[in-house]
């Protein structure tokens, strides 16, 4: 896995509203980069499906702590099962997962969790 995904930074317009969600985005898969308009589209997929799906989400931005590498993600309202089979469906290395206050990264092919840090410590303004 990128050591650079342990040093992940989020920011958002609305704050994730539920105790325990999924931050799962349809950005460069497989951690290849790939065009932006290739990015916009899958990003756009992923908003629809997970509507059509009644899974409640939000935008959220992840990337370098200065934002000069960042993802659309989606904070989603489900469970870590529910959010490792969405990124998997998405061909994501790891996912990130919020819980009890807590940041963890997820790989996608062994399970394993990682803690990353508090959610709030995190946070962008």
């Amino acid at each position: 896995m990128n050591p650079a995904y342990f040093e992940t930074w989020f920011r958002y317009p609305v704050p994730p509203p539920w105790p325990a969600f999924a931050l799962v985005t349809a950005h460069n898969p497989h951690g290849r980069i790939i065009p932006p308009a290739e990015n916009d589209a899958r990003a756009a997929a992923l908003r629809a499906r997970l509507t059509r799906a009644g899974l409640p989400w939000v935008a959220v931005d992840a990337g370098a702590a200065d934002f000069s590498h960042c993802e659309a993600s989606l904070a989603i309202a489900c469970t870590l099962d529910e959010g490792l089979a969405l990124a998997r469906d998405e061909e994501q290395v790891a996912l990130f997962w919020v819980e009890a206050g807590g940041l963890w990264l997820v790989d996608c092919a062994s399970e394993a969790r990682h803690y990353v840090a508090g959610w709030g410590a995190r946070q962008a303004d």
